[in-house]
C-alpha cells in the first residue's frame, strides 16, 4: 500500500540526487515504491488480460524505472519523482498500440486509458471510425458516460466544425486518452485503490477496443 513515505521518499532522493544516497536506501525504495505498485499491478493484471490477452504483465516490465534517461537529463536530475504503470502490448512486436495507465506525482494520482504517443496514422483512422459512426466508437463513448473524461492536446482550431461538441470532444485531438480526473493524492493512500483502479480498468475495455481498433486501421 502506498503512504506519505512514498512520496516522500522520492522527493528526498530526487532532492539529493546522489547515486551513493540511493544505494544504502535502496531496501526503502523496495519497500515504499516497488512493493506497493507490484502489488498494484499484480492485482490489475487479470482485468487488463481480460481486455487483451497480447498485452504485457509483468511487473518489472510495466513500471516505470526510477532512473531517468540519461541521454535526455539536462538538468542534471538522476531520478523521477513521478512513477507509473503501463499495461500494453510488446511495442517491439506491436508499435503505436494504446495502454491502460496508472500514474501518480507529488500533487495528484491518476489512471485510464490511451496513447503514449499515437501516430497520425491512428489519429486519422479513430477520426474516420468517429465519423462513420462506427460500433467501436458508440461503445466507447456510452463508457466515457460512466464519470471519465476524455483528454489529450487538442488543435488550435476545429477541423470539423460543423460536428456536434460531442463528436469535436473526440476528433480535435492530436492525441488522446480517458481516464478518471486527476485527484489529490489522498487517493493513492486509499485502502481501496486497487479495486477502483481494477473496476475502471474494466469499464474502460470498451475504450480500449476502440483505440486498439484505430490503431489497426492506422498501422
Amino acid at each position: 500500500m502506498f503512504t506519505p513515505d512514498t512520496i516522500l521518499f522520492l522527493q528526498e532522493n530526487r532532492f539529493r540526487n546522489d547515486r551513493r544516497w540511493f544505494a544504502s536506501h535502496k531496501a526503502d525504495y523496495e519497500r515504499l515504491v516497488l512493493e506497493p505498485l507490484d502489488a498494484l499491478s499484480a492485482f490489475v493484471a487479470p482485468v487488463v488480460s481480460a481486455a487483451d490477452e497480447w498485452i504485457v504483465t509483468r511487473p518489472a516490465s510495466v513500471r516505470s524505472r526510477v532512473y531517468r534517461d540519461l541521454r535526455y537529463v539536462r538538468d542534471g536530475l538522476l531520478y523521477r519523482e513521478d512513477m507509473w504503470l503501463s499495461f500494453k502490448r510488446d511495442k517491439k512486436r506491436f508499435p503505436n498500440c494504446p495502454e491502460f495507465y496508472f500514474y501518480f506525482t507529488p500533487a495528484e494520482v491518476s489512471w485510464g486509458c490511451g496513447f503514449y504517443s499515437a501516430s497520425s496514422g491512428t489519429m486519422a483512422a479513430l477520426r474516420g471510425l468517429i465519423l462513420e459512426n462506427d460500433a467501436s466508437f458508440a461503445a466507447a463513448q456510452e463508457a466515457v458516460g460512466q464519470g471519465f473524461a476524455v483528454s489529450g492536446e487538442v488543435y488550435k482550431r476545429t477541423r470539423h466544425p460543423g460536428q456536434p461538441e460531442a463528436l469535436r470532444l473526440w476528433l480535435d485531438r492530436r492525441t488522446i486518452s480517458v481516464g478518471r480526473p486527476a485527484s489529490a493524492l489522498e487517493a493513492l493512500y486509499d485502502p481501496a485503490l486497487p479495486q477502483k483502479v481494477a473496476a475502471d480498468f474494466a469499464a474502460l475495455r470498451p475504450v480500449y477496443a476502440f483505440f486498439l481498433h484505430a490503431a489497426e486501421c492506422g498501422a
